[in-house]
């Protein structure tokens, strides 16, 4: 099956998301804590789209 991650770049707007959209039914959800800057400060991948 599917689970629907929701980040953002500190955590709470992605919180707020996946405790909305789980309160409406939505499932499996979960967010990243940390959010982005964490991800990125741990090191973990990344990737980037060529400006235009």
């Amino acid at each position: 099956g599917k689970r629907f991650v929701f980040f953002c770049a500190g955590a709470m707007r992605s919180a707020l998301a996946a405790q909305s959209v789980q309160s409406m039914g939505l499932s499996p959800v979960c967010h990243m804590a940390g959010g982005y800057a964490q991800w990125k400060k741990q090191g973990f991948p990344t990737e980037t789209k060529e400006k235009k």
